[in-house]
Protein backbone atom coordinates (compact mmCIF):
# COMPACT_ATOMS: atom_id res chain seq x y z
CA UNK A 1 0.00 0.00 0.00
CA UNK A 2 1.18 3.52 -0.76
CA UNK A 3 1.25 6.32 1.78
CA UNK A 4 -1.88 7.85 0.24
CA UNK A 5 -3.71 4.52 0.66
CA UNK A 6 -2.59 4.33 4.29
CA UNK A 7 -3.91 7.87 4.87
CA UNK A 8 -7.27 6.90 3.37
CA UNK A 9 -7.43 3.78 5.54
CA UNK A 10 -6.40 5.82 8.57
CA UNK A 11 -9.34 8.15 8.11
CA UNK A 12 -11.53 5.05 8.04
CA UNK A 13 -10.19 4.21 11.52
CA UNK A 14 -11.98 7.35 12.69
CA UNK A 15 -15.27 5.59 11.99
CA UNK A 16 -14.01 2.40 13.67
CA UNK A 17 -13.63 0.39 10.45
CA UNK A 18 -12.20 -3.02 11.38
CA UNK A 19 -11.17 -3.84 7.79
CA UNK A 20 -9.10 -0.65 7.60
CA UNK A 21 -7.40 -1.63 10.86
CA UNK A 22 -6.54 -5.07 9.49
CA UNK A 23 -5.16 -3.58 6.25
CA UNK A 24 -2.98 -1.06 8.07
CA UNK A 25 -1.64 -3.61 10.56
CA UNK A 26 -0.86 -6.00 7.69
CA UNK A 27 1.20 -3.44 5.77
CA UNK A 28 4.94 -3.61 6.49
CA UNK A 29 5.56 -0.05 5.29
CA UNK A 30 3.01 1.25 7.80
CA UNK A 31 5.77 1.67 10.40
CA UNK A 32 7.66 4.11 8.17
CA UNK A 33 4.40 5.80 7.17
CA UNK A 34 3.48 6.07 10.84
CA UNK A 35 6.71 7.91 11.62
CA UNK A 36 6.09 10.24 8.68
CA UNK A 37 2.53 10.87 9.90
CA UNK A 38 3.77 11.61 13.43
CA UNK A 39 6.48 13.92 12.11
CA UNK A 40 3.94 15.88 10.06
CA UNK A 41 1.65 16.00 13.11
CA UNK A 42 4.49 17.36 15.24
CA UNK A 43 5.34 20.00 12.63
CA UNK A 44 1.69 21.05 12.46
CA UNK A 45 1.52 21.24 16.26
CA UNK A 46 4.68 23.37 16.22
CA UNK A 47 3.21 25.67 13.57
CA UNK A 48 0.05 26.10 15.61
CA UNK A 49 2.07 26.84 18.75
CA UNK A 50 4.24 29.25 16.77
CA UNK A 51 1.18 31.02 15.37
CA UNK A 52 -0.24 31.54 18.85
CA UNK A 53 3.08 32.91 20.14
CA UNK A 54 3.30 35.19 17.10
CA UNK A 55 -0.11 36.58 17.97
CA UNK A 56 1.16 37.51 21.42
CA UNK A 57 4.31 39.06 19.96
CA UNK A 58 2.34 41.02 17.38
CA UNK A 59 0.42 42.68 20.20
CA UNK A 60 3.63 43.48 22.07
CA UNK A 61 5.81 44.38 19.06
CA UNK A 62 6.09 48.01 20.12
CA UNK A 63 7.91 46.86 23.28
CA UNK A 64 10.40 44.54 21.56
CA UNK A 65 13.48 45.95 19.78
CA UNK A 66 13.71 45.26 16.04
CA UNK A 67 16.89 43.17 16.28
CA UNK A 68 15.25 40.89 18.85
CA UNK A 69 12.23 40.51 16.56
CA UNK A 70 14.59 39.52 13.73
CA UNK A 71 16.34 36.91 15.89
CA UNK A 72 12.98 35.54 16.95
CA UNK A 73 11.81 35.21 13.36
CA UNK A 74 15.02 33.38 12.42
CA UNK A 75 14.59 30.97 15.30
CA UNK A 76 10.94 30.19 14.48
CA UNK A 77 11.80 27.36 12.11
CA UNK A 78 14.18 25.91 14.69
CA UNK A 79 11.48 26.06 17.35
CA UNK A 80 8.92 24.40 15.09
CA UNK A 81 11.36 21.56 14.36
CA UNK A 82 12.27 21.31 18.05
CA UNK A 83 8.59 21.04 18.97
CA UNK A 84 8.13 18.38 16.28
CA UNK A 85 11.05 16.41 17.73
CA UNK A 86 9.67 16.72 21.27
CA UNK A 87 6.26 15.67 19.94
CA UNK A 88 7.83 12.49 18.49
CA UNK A 89 9.51 11.67 21.81
CA UNK A 90 6.37 12.25 23.89
CA UNK A 91 4.16 10.28 21.51
CA UNK A 92 6.71 7.45 21.35
CA UNK A 93 6.80 7.19 25.13
CA UNK A 94 3.01 7.20 25.39
CA UNK A 95 2.75 4.54 22.67
CA UNK A 96 5.12 2.37 24.68
CA UNK A 97 3.05 3.00 27.83
CA UNK A 98 -0.17 1.97 26.06
CA UNK A 99 1.47 -1.16 24.66
CA UNK A 100 3.02 -2.09 28.00
CA UNK A 101 -0.31 -1.76 29.80
CA UNK A 102 -2.28 -3.66 27.15
CA UNK A 103 0.25 -6.44 26.62
CA UNK A 104 1.91 -7.04 29.96
CA UNK A 105 -0.58 -5.75 32.53
CA UNK A 106 -3.81 -6.90 30.87
CA UNK A 107 -2.43 -9.81 28.79
CA UNK A 108 -3.21 -8.52 25.30
CA UNK A 109 -2.28 -10.43 22.15
CA UNK A 110 -0.79 -7.82 19.76
CA UNK A 111 2.82 -6.76 19.25
CA UNK A 112 4.18 -3.27 19.64
CA UNK A 113 4.77 -3.03 15.89
CA UNK A 114 1.14 -3.84 15.10
CA UNK A 115 -0.04 -1.27 17.60
CA UNK A 116 2.37 1.34 16.27
CA UNK A 117 1.29 0.74 12.68
CA UNK A 118 -2.34 1.34 13.56
CA UNK A 119 -2.24 4.15 16.09
CA UNK A 120 0.59 6.21 14.58
CA UNK A 121 -1.18 6.32 11.24
CA UNK A 122 -4.44 7.33 12.92
CA UNK A 123 -2.66 10.57 13.83
CA UNK A 124 -3.67 11.90 10.40
CA UNK A 125 -6.60 13.34 12.31
CA UNK A 126 -4.08 15.35 14.33
CA UNK A 127 -3.21 17.20 11.13
CA UNK A 128 -6.38 19.22 11.67
CA UNK A 129 -4.65 20.97 14.58
CA UNK A 130 -3.26 23.41 12.04
CA UNK A 131 -6.76 24.84 11.66
CA UNK A 132 -7.23 27.54 14.30
CA UNK A 133 -10.94 26.86 14.80
CA UNK A 134 -10.39 23.19 15.76
CA UNK A 135 -9.88 22.76 19.49
CA UNK A 136 -7.01 20.42 20.44
CA UNK A 137 -9.28 18.89 23.11
CA UNK A 138 -11.60 17.62 20.36
CA UNK A 139 -8.65 16.08 18.54
CA UNK A 140 -7.43 14.43 21.75
CA UNK A 141 -10.92 13.09 22.46
CA UNK A 142 -11.26 11.58 18.96
CA UNK A 143 -7.78 10.05 19.14
CA UNK A 144 -8.62 8.57 22.55
CA UNK A 145 -11.71 6.92 21.05
CA UNK A 146 -9.66 5.58 18.14
CA UNK A 147 -7.04 4.33 20.60
CA UNK A 148 -9.71 2.48 22.58
CA UNK A 149 -10.94 0.87 19.33
CA UNK A 150 -7.41 -0.15 18.29
CA UNK A 151 -6.54 -1.59 21.69
CA UNK A 152 -9.89 -3.37 21.89
CA UNK A 153 -9.50 -4.99 18.46
CA UNK A 154 -5.74 -5.58 18.29
CA UNK A 155 -5.03 -6.76 21.80
CA UNK A 156 -8.36 -8.61 22.02
CA UNK A 157 -9.17 -7.10 25.40
CA UNK A 158 -12.60 -6.42 26.80
CA UNK A 159 -13.95 -2.96 26.13
CA UNK A 160 -13.51 -1.95 29.78
CA UNK A 161 -9.88 -3.04 29.80
CA UNK A 162 -9.30 -1.10 26.58
CA UNK A 163 -10.82 2.01 28.18
CA UNK A 164 -8.64 1.48 31.26
CA UNK A 165 -5.50 1.19 29.10
CA UNK A 166 -6.29 4.09 26.77
CA UNK A 167 -7.81 6.61 29.17
CA UNK A 168 -8.10 5.78 32.87
CA UNK A 169 -4.60 4.61 33.77
CA UNK A 170 -2.76 7.30 31.74
CA UNK A 171 -5.04 9.93 33.28
CA UNK A 172 -4.23 8.66 36.78
CA UNK A 173 -0.51 8.73 35.94
CA UNK A 174 -0.75 12.32 34.64
CA UNK A 175 -2.64 13.48 37.73
CA UNK A 176 -0.15 11.71 40.00
CA UNK A 177 2.79 13.33 38.20
CA UNK A 178 1.18 16.75 38.44
CA UNK A 179 0.54 16.25 42.15
CA UNK A 180 4.15 15.13 42.60
CA UNK A 181 5.48 18.16 40.74
CA UNK A 182 3.22 20.62 42.57
CA UNK A 183 3.97 18.91 45.86
CA UNK A 184 7.71 19.15 45.29
CA UNK A 185 7.36 22.82 44.35
CA UNK A 186 5.50 23.42 47.59
CA UNK A 187 8.08 21.43 49.55
CA UNK A 188 11.02 23.49 48.27
CA UNK A 189 9.15 26.82 48.36
CA UNK A 190 6.45 26.69 51.05
CA UNK A 191 5.22 30.24 50.41
CA UNK A 192 4.64 29.62 46.68
CA UNK A 193 0.97 28.64 46.95
CA UNK A 194 0.02 30.92 49.84
CA UNK A 195 -1.50 34.26 48.92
Amino acid sequence: MSYVDIIKKSFQLLIFNHDALVRIVGTKQAVLYGWITLLISGIFAGIREDASSMLVLANLSFLIPTDVQYLFLRSRLFMILLLAFLFLIIVGVTFFLYHFLAKFVFGGKATWEHYFRAFSNSYVFYWFIILPFIDPVIIAFVLALVNIFIIYKLYQLSLWKAVAVAVVIPLVIIIALQALILGSLGLFNPGLFVS
